[in-house]
């Protein structure tokens, strides 16, 4: 049985996804889940938008 790559970011198709990821991950404190949610989010947005969903987060 062989097993497909999982794509994160695939699964984070709408802002409000994303925006709650990112909350969830800057409210642990923990760098490695702010790191790779903002790669997870940043994969389906310009990086731009990726920040500006991350500052939001991070209030």
């Amino acid at each position: 049985m062989a097993l497909a790559p999982f794509d994160a970011a695939a699964c984070l198709s709408e802002t409000e996804d994303q925006h709650a990821l990112l909350a969830k991950a800057f409210a642990s404190g923990d760098a490695g889940f702010i790191v790779h949610a903002l790669g997870a989010s940043d994969a389906g947005l310009g990086m731009s938008e990726a920040d500006n969903l991350a500052v939001v987060a991070a209030r």
